[in-house]
């Protein structure tokens, strides 16, 4: 697997003899050169780079600035730096790149072997973490997919009313013309109904672009923006099913994230409780959802009156292809895709608890605060 190496050092010679030594080395690794920091995150952020040997002692942007740059980038934040530098406060350095998040801090003037040697088990820990991070994303896009399928089948049950009534108008409008009833201003007005019902199916089609659309950029805004945009989408259905929402959304502070991984995750919470509900056919069916803040994150619990789940798989339910559906109707991706969204990309926690009634699961996302972030 190909690895793509950035080395940053403003002295010329250091940066080619680097370049000689990890090109002469180090099979299938592409050495890119930059002679400042400003070059390198131009660079960076251009280019797919996966690790860079970092000098600290440079003009304008030293390499303790442009570390804090990346990492505080979301899009450049994973990429691995090894600080370079000279002996001068080699201790004080040392500690400072460790907690900027170095994997790595090497010494001027550099010993060959040493960096070759830890660069290869570097590499070979990289092309670990790619394969998996591959099937983590193929895992994703399969979650995705069922997510999107539910959603479909949502919208389906929202849409067989105003389709009916489509038809309704349409056929009572070619009856009245095979009798040669027809009347100009009744005409006029059953169009207007056709044109009123068509507009909602299209704003239904619109809402579920927006919500699962392939943008991937992190955005800030208030959890409950993105918690009405589902409801929008799922309320019609719930109403088809006689299902009811209590809605209690509280939030007001504002998050980071990707909006359309945070739709996927409560469209699958969602799911889940509506097929408990159908599964144990309750009666006067309940889902109660709701937000609110404290000073360090913004929360969300759903929670059902389906009776909860069963204490022996209390504890597996966020395991990967474990579900309590049958074959066709699950792949038990959905629980686990969810944790590890909430986890690994909001850095948030999600649990799942029964209560009296049923289950009820909470997830907490950190506020974003703005003051924490550097100015680019």
């Amino acid at each position: 697997m190909n690895i793509t190496i950035l080395v940053v050092d403003d002295v010329e010679t250091d940066r080619f003899m680097l370049k000689c030594i990890l090109e002469k080395y180090l099979k299938n690794a592409e050495v890119l050169l930059s002679s400042s920091g400003k070059d390198a995150i131009d660079t960076v952020r251009d280019k797919n780079v996966d690790l860079i040997i970092l000098d600290i002692q440079m003009p304008e942007l030293d390499g303790f600035e442009v570390a804090k740059i990346l990492k505080d980038d979301f899009k450049t934040s994973d990429i691995q730096i090894i600080f370079l530098t000279g002996t001068y406060k080699k201790e004080e350095f040392r500690k400072q790149g460790f907690k900027l998040g170095a994997i790595d801090y090497l010494i001027k003037p550099v010993d060959n072997d040493q960096l070759i040697s830890k660069l290869k088990l570097y590499i070979k820990l990289f092309n670990k973490n790619k394969e998996l991070q591959e099937k983590e994303e193929m895992m994703i896009m399969q979650s995705r997919q069922v997510a999107i399928g539910e959603t479909l089948n949502m919208i389906s049950h929202q849409w067989r009313q105003p389709l009916s009534v489509i038809s309704t108008i349409a056929g009572n409008m070619k009856i009245n013309l095979d009798f040669g009833e027809f009347d100009k201003e009744e005409f006029k007005s059953r169009c207007r109904d056709i044109e009123t019902t068509t507009q909602k199916l299209s704003k239904t089609i619109d809402t579920f672009s927006s919500s699962f659309s392939q943008k991937k950029e992190q955005i800030t805004f208030c959890i409950n923006d993105v918690l009405e945009d589902v409801c929008a989408i799922v309320s019609p259905s719930l109403g088809s099913q006689k299902i009811k929402l209590i809605k209690e959304f509280k939030s007001t502070k504002i998050i980071k994230a990707n909006t359309n991984e945070l739709k996927q995750v409560i469209v699958s919470l969602l799911t889940n409780a509506i097929e408990a509900i159908f599964m144990r056919k309750i009666v006067g069916p309940t889902i109660f959802f709701k937000s609110w803040d404290d000073k360090k994150n913004s929360y969300f619990k759903i929670c059902d009156n389906a009776k909860g789940i069963k204490k022996d798989n209390l504890d597996k339910i966020f395991e990967p292809y474990f579900s309590t559906k049958s074959e066709k109707n699950g792949v038990g991706l959905g629980l686990y895709m969810s944790k590890f969204l909430i986890q690994k990309q909001f850095h948030g926690k999600i649990t799942a608890i029964n209560t009296k009634k049923g289950a009820c699961f909470r997830v907490s996302i950190p506020i974003y605060n703005e003051e924490d972030t550097i100015s680019k």
